[in-house]
């Protein structure tokens, strides 16, 4: 059986689909699946013979999404592929891989306002692109399952598209046990001293490649209103421009207490120094990074927007906000988990020990192939 990936780009230090792309075409190839994969940038250097890159400017991304999306579909066609599987919205495919989120719901989070979301649109013309091509991607009498990574998005689709429970299949994201465990706590002193962090300071833990998105400020500002705020200290990790909120960390007067680290590639010892990892999310499909913290121990506070926030009991292996913006609840929760930082990060280790890596690129295989 001959499969075609089509996704933006398969990178491995970009961000968290991009690098599960990555991983997920390497498990089909050593499963002895015949894969090509379609995209504009292919880095990691084993797949690039399996691939084939199309070379279009990043910018205006308007003009890149439909470029990559028809050109993608018309060279898997001409590969003779028995299987599309979209890992963006497509005009056509077998499998569609929703993880980027449902944009129309997005944009309704990102624009309450009529005026502003249609104002958004005019200015960025690239999101009434991945609308129109996720509707036709939906409505595509070829599409045969639609993947989601998590029952809040499923959910979400099957409202806004009118679609049955039995198109669907859920497979969460997995972790790699190997590299995200309890064990990376074994360095802990030795970051300290490298970030400056007091021993018997307490260790707030953010990750993200879009602040506004993943709920920075709504994390400043609660660590802002705990009054014993000078023990704790905020590590930032992830690719995005820091002004404002470096900023912000002064109006608050917490920012001697704020590091931004920028991209970190073993983020796992980061994972290892945190007493909570905190992750008010206005939206995300799944969110990788609350499962890694999970298997490395640590508490997780994040939102019931926030798909991963499937795997948290509130109260027991975390915290979940009802608003992304409860500034208010969220001190109280950091607090909470602060007091019993070992046993609730015990319960959501042994939460996530169903969800290892491997068994989620199984069930990939199993559906695509079957």
């Amino acid at each position: 059986m001959k499969l075609a990936l089509i996704a933006q780009s398969f990178e491995e230090f970009k961000g968290g689909a991009e690098r599960f792309s990555s991983e997920l075409a390497r498990y089909l190839i050593k499963k002895g699946v015949e894969i090509k994969l379609l995209a504009r940038k292919i880095e990691p250097l084993d797949l690039k013979p399996y691939g084939i890159e199309i070379k279009i400017p990043k910018k205006p991304p308007s003009f890149r999404i439909l470029t990559l999306s028809y050109l993608g579909v018309y060279l898997a066609k001409k590969w003779k592929a028995d299987r599309i599987f979209a890992m963006m919205p497509l005009p056509e495919a077998d499998f569609y891989w929703l993880a980027g989120g449902v944009y129309k719901y997005w944009l309704k989070i990102n624009f309450p306002q009529t005026i502003k979301r249609i104002t958004g649109c005019l200015l960025r013309p690239h999101f009434l692109i991945n609308v129109f091509l996720q509707n036709k991607c939906f409505t595509s009498p070829h599409l045969k399952k639609i993947i989601t990574i998590s029952e809040l998005e499923k959910e979400i689709a099957m409202k806004i598209f009118n679609l049955p429970a039995d198109k669907f299949i859920v497979i969460p994201n997995g972790v790699d046990f190997t590299r995200f465990n309890p064990l990376v706590k074994t360095q802990n002193e030795i970051f300290r001293k490298k970030f400056g962090i007091p021993e018997k300071a307490k260790i707030v833990f953010f990750s993200g490649n879009n602040f506004k998105r993943k709920g920075l400020e709504t994390l400043m500002k609660a660590l802002a209103r705990i009054k014993d705020s000078e023990e704790l200290y905020l590590l930032i990790a992830g690719k995005d421009k820091t002004e404002y909120f470096l900023e912000l960390s002064k109006k608050l007067k917490i920012n001697n207490k704020v590091k931004f680290l920028g991209y970190v590639r073993e983020i796992e010892k980061l994972y290892g120094l945190a007493d909570v990892f905190v992750f008010p999310s206005k939206y995300d499909s799944f969110a990788s990074v609350v499962i890694e913290a999970m298997a490395c121990g640590v508490p997780v506070i994040t939102t019931k927007t926030t798909g991963a926030s499937m795997l948290i009991e509130h109260g027991k292996e975390g915290f979940i906000l009802e608003k992304w913006d409860d500034e208010e609840n969220l001190a109280k929760y950091i607090l909470e988990v602060l007091k019993y930082s070992k046993e609730i990060g015990f319960k959501a280790y042994q939460k996530v020990l169903n969800y290892s890596i491997e068994s989620c690129f199984e069930r990939y295989y199993q559906v695509l192939t079957s």
